[in-house]
């Protein structure tokens, strides 16, 4: 570790550009560091050994029969020897006190003796950063920084992708209260929270009542988030046939990213209008529409190539933390239609091509018709003004210097 490293970030994940969360936030960071003469203050500790993702389900089970019958698979996958067992036994006996690292990650996580601060992006984490401090005897002399970027209390996520392998429901809430104590505790452990943006944090306050006062007495820092300009290094092929507006959503298909919205409102849209809703992203439990304008391309790893051939970008969040894919496209000069909620609204004070709407089904409806209206003139004027706004806040560069102001490492 150089001498001049007085900061850690501290990542049990991988950094990748095109990932949402800590991995794409972090990665940016890192790029907007490493372009300032004092970015080599900041060292960053991550684990890129990781899989993609704990749940995984096997295509040649000879059980998934038993699909066609809901409540026998249920009870399998809670009760029997599956994944989805170990993952419910496991969460369903974590305290706080118990979340550690290894002797191995502590001393390479403590090696250097004048680190002054630890700045950690999951409540996991920061409880294991924290612990690790306290058993060497480090944690006074030590801040912690924490930064969560999950759209609600983080074990609403975990509760939810176990009961998307069919966990049952009410095992599910025993998961819930075990893994929210280990967020609210992750939360007290902390000196001091960094958020985007105050808009940002309203997902915490409306999906745990105990976040307030888990964090009444700490100082918050807000910073906004930036990245670097996206590389468009393939453009996605778009049919001649397709004339009209050119709608495009990316992002998981869940209910907390407003998708059922998304395939409520879209398709009597389109009834009504020459227009396209192009989906990219992981598939859900929620199903696409059947509608001959409603084109579903699946993950995809090239979304500045996706949203070079957009119109608008809809992003119909039911709750909102601060999206990269958001940023991106204000980047890449496209407009960008989406709810009033959390750090949407700070984005939407940066650009007047950052339009609102409530999130249901009639205010996106009338929100759609009115951006049909405006013609595509008017949109590219729109996704100017977005441009703009990345330029000049949002770009890697001014993300970097924002987090060596908060951290007090100017030089």
């Amino acid at each position: 570790m150089p001498e001049k490293v007085r900061h850690l970030i501290y990542f049990n994940g991988s950094l990748k550009q095109n990932a949402g969360g800590p991995s794409g936030y972090l990665w940016h960071l890192k790029r907007g560091l490493s372009e300032l003469s004092n970015g080599d203050q900041i060292e960053f500790i991550v684990n890129d050994k990781l899989p993609e993702t704990t749940f995984t389900a096997s295509k040649k089970n000879p059980l998934r029969s038993l699909k066609r019958f809901p409540i026998i698979w249920r009870i399998l996958k809670s009760f029997g020897p599956t994944e989805t067992r170990k993952m419910y036994k496991l969460y369903k006996k974590l305290l706080p006190d118990k979340v550690q690292l290894s002797v191995e990650e502590t001393l390479r996580l403590l090696r250097d003796l004048d680190i002054q601060s630890i700045h950690c992006h999951t409540t996991h984490d920061t409880l294991k950063v924290h612990n690790a401090l306290i058993s060497v005897g480090k944690r006074s002399s030590v801040k912690l920084y924490i930064t969560s970027h999950c759209p609600e209390i983080p074990a609403n996520e975990i509760v939810d992708a176990l009961c998307a392998q069919d966990l049952l429901r009410g095992m599910a809430e025993q998961v819930r209260a075990k893994l929210t104590a280990v967020d609210l505790a992750a939360f007290r452990s902390a000196d001091e929270l960094i958020f985007p943006s105050q808009e940002s944090m309203e997902p915490y306050y409306e999906t745990c009542p105990d976040f307030h006062d888990a964090i009444k007495d700490k100082p918050i820092s807000f910073m906004l988030t930036g990245l670097v300009e996206p590389r468009i290094l393939k453009t996605v092929s778009i049919p001649d046939t397709m004339d009209g507006l050119k709608l495009v959503y990316i992002g998981r298909h869940n209910s907390v990213k407003g998708y059922d919205l998304l395939t409520r409102t879209v398709p009597q849209f389109l009834n009504s209008e020459n227009a396209w809703m192009i989906v990219a992203g992981s598939l859900g439990p929620l199903p696409a529409p059947m509608h001959p304008r409603w084109i579903e391309l699946g993950w995809t790893d090239n979304a500045p190539g996706l949203l070079a051939a957009a119109d608008i970008l809809l992003l119909p969040n039911r709750r909102t933390y601060f999206d990269l894919v958001a940023i991106e496209a204000m980047a890449l000069g496209v407009p960008l239609l989406t709810t009033d909620t959390g750090g949407n609204r700070t984005l939407a004070k940066l650009s007047e091509g950052v339009i609102l709407f409530k999130p249901d089904h009639e205010s996106l409806f009338l929100a759609l018709k009115k951006m049909s209206l405006l013609g595509k003139k008017k949109l590219q004027e729109l996704g100017k003004l977005n441009r703009q706004s990345y330029e000049q806040f949002l770009n890697q560069r001014s993300f970097a210097l924002r987090y060596l102001e908060v951290l007090c490492l100017k030089s």
